[in-house]
């Protein structure tokens, strides 16, 4: 489940979060590819857009859940053989650069 929820309708709508049906789905390279991706993404365009914050907090989410991922995945396999994505350790790193205006 995504760390940085916008204020916005589209966001609580459908029975799963897309990114949740990623970590699902995808391989290890595969979802370790896209959140490198969308990091690389917002940090390379964060200073071009109307809202500079707004895209580094998007970085910071995407490259907590990478920390996350690559931290636990040896973990999680030794406990249970799978992949298990919980990001909820990780919102006091984000809501604290949120504090500071990340």
């Amino acid at each position: 489940m995504p760390i940085h929820k916008p204020h916005v309708s589209h966001y609580g709508r459908g029975a799963i979060q897309p990114i949740d049906f990623m970590e699902s789905n995808f391989t290890p390279d595969e979802y370790r590819g896209y959140l490198k991706g969308q990091v690389i993404k917002y940090i390379s365009r964060y200073q071009y857009k109307g809202k500079p914050i707004a895209d580094l907090a998007k970085a910071q989410t995407y490259l907590a859940w990478l920390i996350e991922f690559e931290g636990g995945i040896d973990e999680r396999r030794e406990k249970t053989g799978r992949r298990n994505h919980s990001c909820k350790r990780l919102e006091g790193i984000v809501g604290a650069g949120q504090k500071r205006g990340i």
